[in-house]
């Protein structure tokens, strides 16, 4: 038969002396008992890991339960006994001691720190459990002896009792329960183990002639505590698994659905349970606001995924990941090795990001159109691109036709239709609206010829000022290989006649010897009344003055109420 590892003839009366004086429940005790509680309370509520590590290092909580384990080996009633006496004072004043600090902070509120100890699992008692060996087996060889420290921070003792204190100053019951019963399947771990340990090694000499039902009877109620204690843990491991699976095939489900979207990703999500309705609220990333049809979509993959019924909320942050061009890259979600970006996008995303380089380099190379964004989508598989376009003139269908073309080439996507969402951008100055596709920012004109070219606008607009009901809304005006082009933008219930124009050509050009060129941009605008005909802008103007005391007032709360 194979001989049994046994501690040394010198080392075994150290080990006994040293866990019997840790066990008693003298004054240096109980101080090291406030100090730890104090240092873990406040870590706790600062939510500071490092401050909870320095309360596990000098926590003296472990020593009598080595005392205890080891009382019940040797059957040494007096070491069990102050063993004994010595953790419940020490778990007594822990508990009470985080209860009077909860008192007295103001303002407590959970942190993670806390909330961590409040649901124990099975995990919790195995780390105890190798924790109880690694402490126990520690103590048998002097070699290794210094690693007790580390041993005391990987088990939690004085922590979840401080916990449990916090946890019943803010009436916090259920959770204080969780900490205690951390604290407690960890106390049973490290008996049974240590106990063991210490047999195997030979701290009991007398040990092996005790009647069976003697060890039965010792060591039967922290087996039977222990064994609920792990059906417990398991069950809540078992419940935990559940709730990670469900958030991780909620989280996965609403990142796959997202690919279809470009620069949009998940930050986050979260899921709530009520008769047997799973409510999601996503946190998402996006260039803009999704639609409730989004919504709905995406509401739909959940359900199929889970399998259960689903209602979803997203709230959307406004973000746009902006890349140089022609760039393929797509942000994904970093994975180990410290990616964060890739070429394998959905298609959708591709073409849509592909079109959106190709149009901006087209329109790069003409003045005063801007894209937004590109969209992918398709109709009855008919491919479908949506571009947003901001620009001082109406796109013409020849340009539209034109880009449609290229792109499908470029795309080779034969069937494609372009469709553009135009969003004029007018600039206005004194003199109305700025044509910058008739006139420019730039005066074409040298300054000798100022005088004469404001003289000559000034001619346009008195003779124009002339015709019935017409007004001027806007001049716009260049030269041109010394011709000054003028454009009039105007209303009048009255069409005017080619001769007149070529008349007030004529006339402002004889009197300032500059050859001129007028257009007059004349919208039809007639409200009929019974004293004739008039533009309805002057009709309005009229109704607005008769209303303007209690109308603006109106207005203004308008304006005002729309910004809350």
């Amino acid at each position: 038969m194979r001989k049994k590892i046994r501690i040394s003839f010198e080392r075994k009366p150290v080990v006994i002396r040293e866990i019997s004086e840790g066990s008693e429940p003298e004054m240096r005790f109980y101080v090291m008992v406030a100090v730890s509680t104090m240092i873990a309370s406040f870590g706790l509520i600062t939510n500071s890991t490092a401050v909870i590590i320095g309360a596990m290092l000098v926590a003296p909580l472990m020593t009598p339960i080595f005392g205890i384990a080891l009382s019940l080996i040797r059957s040494d009633s007096h070491l069990f006994g102050r063993a004994l006496k010595a953790e419940i004072a020490g778990v007594v004043a822990a508990v009470a001691m985080g209860l009077v600090l909860g008192w007295l902070s103001p303002a407590l509120k959970p942190t993670p720190e806390m909330i961590a100890r409040t649901e124990p699992q099975l995990f919790d008692l195995l780390v105890a459990v190798f924790s109880g060996f690694a402490g126990a087996y520690a103590l048998m060889d002097e070699k290794i002896s210094p690693a007790l420290p580390g041993v005391a921070i990987a088990t939690a003792i004085v922590p979840p009792l401080a916990n449990t204190g916090l946890c019943f100053s803010v009436g916090q019951y259920i959770a204080g329960v969780g900490s205690f019963l951390l604290f407690f399947a960890n106390f049973l771990s490290i008996l049974l183990v240590a106990s063991a340990t210490f047999w195997f090694f030979g701290m009991a000499d007398t040990f092996a002639q005790i009647d069976r039902k003697v060890i039965l009877r010792r060591f039967s109620f922290p087996l039977f505590c222990f064994a609920l204690v792990t059906a417990f843990l398991t069950y809540t491991l078992i419940k935990i698994a559940n709730h990670h699976y469900l958030n991780e095939s909620i989280a996965n489900t609403l990142k796959t659905e997202l690919l279809e979207y470009p620069d949009t990703g998940l930050d986050s999500s979260k899921y709530d349970e009520d008769n047997g309705v799973v409510y999601v609220l996503a946190q998402i990333h996006s260039p803009e606001i999704m639609t409730p049809t989004q919504v709905d979509r995406l509401e739909d993959a959940l359900q199929q995924s889970i399998g259960r019924e689903t209602k979803l909320i997203v709230r959307s942050t406004l973000a746009n990941d902006i890349s140089a061009l022609d760039s393929p890259l797509e942000l994904v979600e970093e994975r180990l090795d410290g990616s964060f970006t890739s070429e394998m996008v959905h298609p959708r995303v591709r073409y849509a990001k592909a079109a959106d380089t190709f149009i901006r380099n087209y329109f790069a190379k003409i003045i005063g159109f801007e894209l937004d964004y590109v969209r992918y989508f398709e109709i009855e598989d008919t491919p479908i691109l949506h571009a947003s376009i901001q620009g001082v003139s109406v796109p013409h269908p020849e340009g539209i036709q034109d880009l449609e073309k290229r792109l499908r080439e470029e795309l080779n996507l034969p069937d494609a239709r372009l469709l553009i969402s135009f969003i004029e951008s007018r600039l206005y100055d004194r003199s109305g609206a700025v044509r910058l596709d008739f006139a420019g920012l730039v005066p074409n004109y040298t300054a000798e010829e100022r005088a004469s070219v404001l003289e000559s606008i000034e001619i346009i607009r008195n003779e124009l000022a002339g015709e019935q009901q017409l007004s001027i809304t806007g001049v716009n005006y260049n030269m041109f290989e010394n011709t000054l082009y003028v454009l009039i933008d105007a209303v009048s219930p009255h069409m005017i006649s080619p001769e007149t124009v070529n008349d007030i050509e004529a006339r402002a050009a004889a009197r300032t010897n500059i050859p001129i060129k007028l257009f007059v941009n004349l919208k039809i605008d007639t409200v009929v009344t019974s004293a004739g005909y008039e533009p309805y802008w002057s009709v309005a103007r009229a109704g607005f003055q008769r209303q303007a005391a209690t109308a603006g007032g109106v207005l203004q709360t308008l304006i005002e109420a729309s910004k809350r």
